[in-house]
């Protein structure tokens, strides 16, 4: 088991960051949104703040089942598009 898994919540940082990860792959709309950030992003840093303004503007505070969204470490959200889409698109 890796490090960040003991530490974390079902491989992420905390449950509200696996949350909403799960609400943007479970919801298309959101997820193609998010997909077109990612794609007009300069770097992950970028999607980071793009997916929090983004979310925030749709959901408020929180996810729809009502997990609040100040927990969620942003960062590491846009990092795993960058490196599962990288993937996806051959760049690794």
């Amino acid at each position: 088991m890796k490090q960040k898994e003991a530490e974390g919540y079902m491989g992420w940082t905390n449950r509200n960051t696996w949350n909403v990860a799960l609400w943007i792959g479970n919801e298309y709309a959101v997820y193609k949104l998010c997909l077109r950030m990612y794609e007009t992003s300069k770097n992950a840093g970028d999607l980071a703040d793009k997916l929090e303004s983004f979310l925030g503007v749709i959901w408020g505070k929180a996810t729809p089942d009502g997990v609040t969204m100040a927990a969620v470490n942003w960062a590491e959200l846009a990092d795993d598009w960058y490196e599962s889409h990288d993937k996806v698109n051959g760049n690794v």
